[in-house]
Parts: C-alpha cells; sequence; structure tokens
C-alpha cells in the first residue's frame, strides 16, 4: 500500500481545517474586542511509537524482505496535521469612541459578563450601554458583572460616568456631586489555554484571577478592535488553498499509480 497516499490525504485534511479556522477569522475582522484562532500543527510520531489497544506496533510485524511491512514503517514519520486549536491573546487596536460607556483594556484580561444560562463568562467587548432598568449591559444585552459578581446599575438622573484605570465606575450629577457605583470584574485565566470561545465574543476558562493593575487599565471611551489582520489572513487562506490542491493532485497521483500497479499484477 502506498504509504504517501494516507501522508497526502491527511495534509488535505489539514489544510481543509485550517481553512475554516482562516475563514472565521476573516468573518470576524470588524468584530470587536475578537480574539483570532490559531491552528496548532503537530507531527505524529512514528509508527514503530503507536499502538493501538495493545497490539503491537507495525515495527513488531512479521515481513519478508523486500517488502518488510515492520521495518520500512519504522523508518517513516506519522506526517504532520492540525493538532488543536488556540485562542490569540494579542492585544487588539484601540478605537476612540468618546463615549462615557465605552471601555477598552489595555493588557491581558477580560470583563465578566452574565452568560446565557446565569453563569459568568469572559469578553473583550467593552460597547457598554444602560438598559431600562439601570442595568449595564453589554451591546447584546448581557448584564456586566462587578468585581464581587454583582449586577452594576447607573442611576436614571446621572449626568456622566467616569471609569478609572482600575475599573471603578463614577456616577456625575447635575448638581456636581458624584457616587461610586462599582467596579468593572477584570480578570485573567489562571492558564490561557483553557480558554474556550461560546460566540457572540464571550469565552469561558478554568481558574480565574483578578488581573493586575499595574499589568491591565481600563480605557473610558475606546473599544477595542479586531485582533485580526485581514492582510495576513488572506496570505494563510492563500498558502493553505494551495496546500490543499496540492495533496489533493498528489493523491489522485499515487491513486493512479497504485492503479496502474495492480492493473500489471493480473495475469
Amino acid at each position: 500500500m502506498l504509504y504517501g497516499l494516507y501522508q497526502s490525504a491527511q495534509g488535505a485534511a489539514a489544510n481543509q481545517r485550517q481553512l475554516e479556522v482562516t475563514a472565521n477569522n476573516m468573518a470576524n475582522a470588524g468584530t470587536a474586542g475578537f480574539k483570532r484562532d490559531l491552528a496548532l500543527a503537530g507531527h505524529y510520531r512514528p509508527h514503530a511509537d503507536n499502538t493501538l489497544g495493545g497490539m503491537p506496533s507495525l515495527s513488531d510485524l512479521p515481513g519478508t524482505n523486500p517488502f518488510d511491512l515492520g521495518s520500512a514503517m519504522a523508518r517513516m514519520t506519522g506526517g504532520n496535521g492540525l493538532a488543536a486549536t488556540a485562542v490569540d491573546l494579542v492585544q487588539g487596536p484601540l478605537n476612540e469612541t468618546g463615549s462615557d460607556l465605552d471601555v477598552a483594556l489595555t493588557g491581558p484580561g477580560f470583563f465578566q459578563i452574565e452568560g446565557g444560562n446565569g453563569e459568568a463568562v469572559l469578553t473583550r467587548d467593552g460597547r457598554f450601554t444602560r438598559s431600562e432598568d439601570g442595568t449595564l449591559v453589554t451591546a447584546t444585552g448581557r448584564p456586566v458583572l462587578g468585581a464581587g459578581g454583582e449586577t452594576l446599575t447607573i442611576p436614571p438622573n446621572t449626568a456622566r460616568i467616569g471609569v478609572t484605570p482600575d475599573g471603578t465606575l463614577s456616577a456625575g450629577f447635575a448638581d456636581g456631586t458624584n457616587y461610586a457605583l462599582g467596579k468593572l470584574a477584570v480578570v485573567v485565566p489562571t492558564d490561557p489555554n483553557s480558554l474556550v470561545k461560546l460566540g457572540d465574543g464571550q469565552l469561558t476558562a478554568g481558574s480565574l484571577v483578578p488581573a493586575d493593575p499595574r499589568q491591565t487599565n481600563v480605557r473610558q471611551g475606546f473599544v477595542e478592535g479586531s485582533g485580526v489582520d485581514s492582510v495576513k489572513e488572506t496570505m494563510s487562506m492563500i498558502a493553505a488553498s494551495r496546500g490543499f490542491e496540492t495533496n489533493v493532485n498528489l493523491v489522485k497521483l499515487q491513486d493512479d499509480t497504485l492503479g496502474r500497479l495492480l492493473a500489471a499484477a493480473r495475469p
């Protein structure tokens, strides 16, 4: 059997997955606070190192030269493929809006908001607004959480909102008085690899700790843009497309070669 046939098919599958990841990134090039996905390549172990359910590895299989499958396969690698996807946490560009309720994070970390099932989830999209009952909510209507896990409420007669770099909110009134409203929950995951996207700019992670104010600041009047560079993603898509086409052509070539070999072996 042609070993290269499987490696080419494996490569085509990896290219296809890379195209899917890149297409999703490009679709979110204009999404506030979006973090692009990274397609991580992995190298499969040589077949000699692999066992399936306690079965012997291919290097242990009997064979007769010059077609000794065991010794031949043991010298070949298992090929490359996409092992996983990860979230790229590179800082996105800050776009100034001037709105009191628009905030952006500089440095690592996420805002905490209430998810669809009532659990706390993460986001970098700081396009906040005030709901009809005064609750501070996201652009999709999810309540924004304070550092203690509580929702934050803005009084109806508030003239202006102040946000300090550590995320403390204050309400200013027409008579010149100011009142503290609470502090935005800004957290970082202890293990960035545990981040999982939920859609709508929301993520979840394992254990969380408060962000270090020396590394992370809240910027009022700004919104973080998407972390996607359209030019780089386009180049990545072109490279993956060419790789997919090449691997598919190799599969066809090797399949044709195998067909001719079998035809020649017939009596």
